[in-house]
């Protein structure tokens, strides 16, 4: 599948990617977004980049975007009538928003991750299980750290965020 994730955070956005690559999907990553028509996003380092909504089959998509012209809740309402879109914040209520807006579901970080990372979650099947992977989600927000079948994607999950947040926080 074609993915397209926009997400301002590099640990974020690089980790989701990877895993998503990992997985088989083409992934595009912006960082933000200066136009919806056309779409004109930003990509990591600074330049722009011309796409068309169109062209993917997902979007997953942050809640908030420093820097960006657009918000999750403005691209999520604008890119939902083109392609399936996930919102992807550590906010709950931006995810909702997003939801109300046209949104498969919403997921927390990095539950999002760890959930793919584990197999648990497959884009293709997003769509069809939506109320079930909405539920499965909201659950393991407050169980997957603890539960043994997580416990080595969660693990890894959480060392690539680590290293990714010392290359862009010094940290």
């Amino acid at each position: 599948m074609k993915v397209l994730v926009i997400e301002d955070s590099l640990a974020m956005g690089k980790a989701l990617s990877e895993i998503l690559i990992r997985q088989g999907h083409q992934v595009t990553w912006l960082t933000g977004v200066k136009t919806m028509e056309p779409l004109v996003g930003t990509v990591h380092g600074g330049n722009d980049l011309s796409l068309n909504f169109d062209d993917f089959d997902f979007l997953i998509e942050d809640g908030e975007l420093k820097g960006s012209a657009y918000q999750g809740v403005e691209i999520v309402n604008h890119a939902s009538a083109l392609l399936h879109c996930i919102g992807f914040s550590s906010q709950p209520e931006f995810n909702q928003k997003m939801v109300n807006n046209g949104a498969v579901f919403g997921a927390k970080k990095p539950v999002l991750l760890v959930a793919l990372e584990a197999g648990v979650l497959k884009l293709e099947e997003a769509v069809a299980q939506q109320k079930e992977i909405s539920l499965l989600l909201a659950d393991y927000d407050q169980t997957m750290p603890k539960n043994p079948q997580f416990s080595q994607p969660w693990q890894r999950v959480e060392q690539r965020l680590r290293e990714l947040m010392k290359e862009e926080f010094g940290i």
